[in-house]
């Protein structure tokens, strides 16, 4: 399909949300690192063994942005460590 003409924008939105407001779910094979992009949500299972959870630098982030850690093992430790 060829689309021709101009392209023009008729209104802007400044979003204060999330656009990744969901929840991911992984079994970690090794220390885990969490982005920006990341689900709002991640729910982690630490696979028998200590993992670590490293956070972004706050300051790289929006105002407001914010993230839930779930553990969904039966054993072991998350270690979620600041940046």
């Amino acid at each position: 399909m060829d689309i021709k003409g101009d392209l023009s924008v008729k209104r802007t939105m400044s979003a204060s949300r999330r656009v990744n407001a969901g929840l991911s779910s992984e079994t970690l094979a090794g220390a885990r690192t969490v982005v920006i992009h990341d689900y709002a949500i991640l729910n982690l299972n630490p696979n028998g063994i200590n993992r670590d959870v490293n956070l972004p630098d706050a300051t790289t982030l929006p105002v407001g942005w914010s993230i839930k850690i779930r553990h969904s093992g039966v054993a072991n430790d998350l270690v979620v460590k600041d940046n």
